[in-house]
C-alpha cells in the first residue's frame, strides 16, 4: 500500500514542477534587450506629473476630512437645539429659526 502513495505522489510532483516551471517563465523576461532611456526633460516632466498627482491626493484627503468635520459639527448643533428645545423625531427648524413642532 505505501508503495502505492509513493507512485502516485511521484505522479503528481512532475505536473506541479511543470506548472511551477511556466510560471516562472512567464515572469521571467524573454531575453534580455537593450535599455532605453528617457531623456532628462521627459524624466522631469514625468517627476513633476508625478508631484502633482501626489499633491492633488493631499488635498482630495484634507477636503474630505474637512467635509467630515463639517458634518459632525452640523449633527452636534442639530443635537444641542434637539436637547435645548426638547425637540423630537418630526419637529423642524426652518432657515428663519422658527420651530414648527410635529402634532401630538
Amino acid at each position: 500500500m505505501a508503495k502505492k502513495s509513493a507512485e502516485q505522489v511521484s505522479v503528481q510532483e512532475p505536473a506541479v514542477q511543470n506548472e511551477t516551471l511556466s510560471l516562472v517563465s512567464q515572469m521571467a523576461p524573454a531575453a534580455l534587450s537593450q535599455v532605453e532611456r528617457i531623456s532628462d526633460k521627459e524624466k522631469l516632466e514625468l517627476d513633476a506629473a508625478k508631484s502633482k498627482r501626489e499633491m492633488a491626493k493631499e488635498r482630495y484627503n484634507t477636503a474630505v476630512s474637512q467635509v467630515e468635520v463639517a458634518d459632525l459639527n452640523f449633527n452636534n448643533t442639530i443635537l444641542r437645539l434637539a436637547l435645548s428645545y426638547g425637540l423630537v423625531d418630526g419637529d423642524i427648524i426652518g432657515d428663519n429659526g422658527e420651530i414648527t413642532r410635529k402634532a401630538r
